[in-house]
């Protein structure tokens, strides 16, 4: 039997880069024939490479801004297709930002299999869209969504930012009951983070809120969405039941995927690899992989898998790595504090996530290996 495989696409082109964004993207869309040409190329080495043994049941395409790329990327779509068996029911997702993409270039890649929108909203507030240097308006977003709807998407999510410049527990508030009004399946709600790299890192705006507000503006927000119908699935994550990104949760249950594109991951055959170099390097045949040693390893499950709100598996963790689980002073404070739940599976409250990289750090120290416990 064949196994299951996700690919991811990244499409590094923008029309302007955000101020606080340090991802691979470029405005060059010279580049993108050529860009496009390679990706194309290297997704079908892979499909004679490792074709014959996987079948693919998730697909994305993420950025910069893909929509940047119009029809192109069904050229993308179509090598994975002949390189690859793909399932009739492949979840195939695609990264929109408003004012890159009309009803006419949605519909073009909805009829070529595309069936899974998210749009790059981040706020419903003109001003605070402008503080973050984006180049729409709520309005755009709105239009964008109702095109989505109408070129046959199904399943529409979009992206709201946390900690934006002078944001308010309200204008938050106002952002989430705003998103749901438009019907929105997903949502992704991201802590803002300013990385030294970029505009924001080097010339930190004004009026940002401080981490504790940032805390509330996330514990607030997780509350609003979950009673308006969305559940926390993972982080920063929140779906309508049935509506969760099925290729994201393969990175944290340590599924196969294969990463395309200049700064792609992969974690497959357990190694996991990365693509080094910029676009233009990547464009030219000058890229190449590097490895980055094994994955899939307990620390890395316990550290993927305490995301989602599946939690760490106890069995898992016994059947899988031959660890069984020794609760200590700490973990029994955390669990009386409320920031986890311990009972076949170790899982994250709302509070519990703002602590996540210290109670992922007790809890590899939590474990011994099962046949010392049994001793």
């Amino acid at each position: 039997m064949k196994k299951a495989l996700g690919i991811y696409v990244h499409i590094p082109f923008c029309v302007k880069k955000c101020g606080y964004c340090d991802f691979c993207s470029v405005a060059d869309f010279s580049l993108i024939p050529e860009y496009i040409t390679r990706l194309c190329a290297d997704i079908r080495e892979a499909g004679e490479k490792h074709g014959a043994d996987c079948r693919v049941d998730t697909v994305y395409f993420g950025g910069g801004t893909p929509t940047c790329a119009g029809t192109r990327l069904i050229d993308a779509l179509d090598a994975i297709r002949a390189g690859f068996e793909l399932d009739e029911d492949a979840e195939i997702s695609l990264e929109a930002n408003p004012a890159t993409a009309d009803l006419e270039l949605l519909k073009a890649l909805r009829g070529a299999g595309f069936n899974r929108l998210s749009v790059g909203i981040q706020s419903a507030d003109d001003g605070e869209l402008k503080k973050l240097g984006r180049i729409h308006s709520f309005s755009d977003a709105v239009r964008t969504v109702a095109e989505g709807r109408a070129a046959g998407f199904s399943d529409v999510g979009g992206d709201m930012m946390l900690g934006i410049p002078d944001q308010t527990p309200e204008s938050m508030a106002r952002t989430v009951r705003a998103f749901a009004a438009l019907g929105l399946d997903h949502v992704s709600a991201y802590m803002l983070k300013i990385e030294p790299d970029t505009p924001f890192g080097r010339n930190v705006p004004d009026g940002l809120p401080d981490e504790e507000q940032t805390a509330e503006l996330y514990l607030n927000a997780a509350s609003l969405l979950r009673g308006l119908g969305y559940e926390r699935y993972e982080i920063s994550n929140f779906a309508k039941p049935g509506f969760e990104c099925r290729h994201n949760m393969k990175y944290w249950s340590l599924g196969d995927y294969l990463g395309f594109g200049p700064t792609a991951h992969s974690c497959f055959g357990g190694r996991r690899t990365s693509v080094e170099g910029g676009v233009a390097e990547y464009a030219a045949g000058r890229a190449y992989v590097k490895d980055r040693g094994p994955c899939g390893g307990a620390d890395e499950y316990i550290m993927l898998a305490l995301r989602t709100s599946g939690g760490v598996d106890l069995r898992v963790m016994e059947e899988r790595y031959g660890l069984r689980f020794k609760p200590n002073a700490v973990i029994s404070e955390l669990e009386k504090r409320g920031f986890i739940s311990v009972s076949d599976k170790i899982t994250l409250s709302d509070e519990g996530v703002l602590l996540s990289n210290s109670v992922i750090t007790e809890l590899t120290e939590a474990f011994e290996p099962a046949k010392e416990a049994g001793k």
